[in-house]
């Protein structure tokens, strides 16, 4: 959390000041410091508060696969960046400033849980999902013609930020725990295509985990895009358990998945 000093009472540096100021008059021969303050001010820490939690908390989607972070600051730097309560193509929760310190909390995939104070009371704080494109100087880059999605997510546009989606028409259409409910624009060409019904975790709602974990074939991702040594991360998101001469697997898995970075050879259910 972010924590800041607490401010001092006045009564309590009264009594302080009052003492500093009587000595000054009384003694006028009193040597002073040439970088000391002429003075009366007192420095006082009593320790850290917390800021109050997000008055919203309810009503945001949360991600089984989400990484936790450790209260990250970070700095708005597109001015167009939008917080909505879920992704991909969820409500919108606030603008956000060209500028606006805001404290990271989790991230999955390409977006970004993160906390700022409220726009229409600044006593009070939001939370929402904000794309990592909202965190980098300059225009939103289009992404290479060799870039895919996992099938069968396609390039999806939201808030001037691309990343992959599912495009539904009805809640069957969507992993376990997300529903058809978010709105998005598709991405055709480099530009923003007509609008589309996405996959989306509902508001207060959470999706389920990946699905297939199996100890020592293949496991979650200790960090985004990260895995233990020895694994492999493939495209459906899980760290694969790296099989460079075919024979590691432990059954039932197969030595057929590939590392997205790499292409090493890895196991996979």
């Amino acid at each position: 959390m972010i924590r800041r000093s607490p401010l001092v009472s006045l009564a309590a540096l009264l009594p302080i000041a009052f003492v500093v100021v009587a000595c000054h008059k009384n003694d006028a021969a009193a040597p002073t410091d040439a970088g000391a303050t002429d003075a009366g001010v007192a420095v006082v820490d009593a320790g850290p508060i917390v800021l109050a939690e997000p008055s919203n908390e309810a009503s945001i989607g949360r991600f089984g696969d989400e990484t936790k972070l450790a209260d990250v600051a970070a700095t708005i730097a597109d001015p167009h960046a939008n917080a909505r309560n879920s992704v991909p193509g969820g409500a919108l929760v606030a603008s956000l400033r060209q500028g606006e310190a805001v404290v990271q909390i989790a991230q999955h995939d390409k977006f970004f849980l993160c906390t700022f104070p409220d726009p229409k009371d600044s006593t009070k704080r939001l939370e929402g999902w904000v794309a990592d494109e909202a965190f980098k100087p300059g225009p939103t880059q289009p992404i290479p013609k060799t870039a895919t999605c996992p099938n069968p997510q396609v390039h999806l546009m939201v808030d001037e930020q691309i990343f992959c989606g599912n495009i539904c028409k009805e809640d069957k259409d969507c992993p376990g725990g997300q529903r058809c409910v978010g709105q998005a624009s598709s991405y055709v060409e480099g530009h923003a295509g007509p609008s589309v019904t996405t996959c989306t975790v509902p508001a207060g709602g959470s999706a389920a985990p990946p699905a297939n974990l199996q100890a020592g074939v293949q496991v979650a991702p200790i960090a985004p895009n990260a895995c233990l040594t020895g694994y492999g991360y493939g495209t459906d998101k899980l760290c694969h358990r790296l099989c460079p001469h075919g024979n590691e697997c432990p059954a039932p898995s197969r030595c057929v998945a590939r590392d997205t970075t790499t292409g090493l050879a890895a196991c996979q259910l």
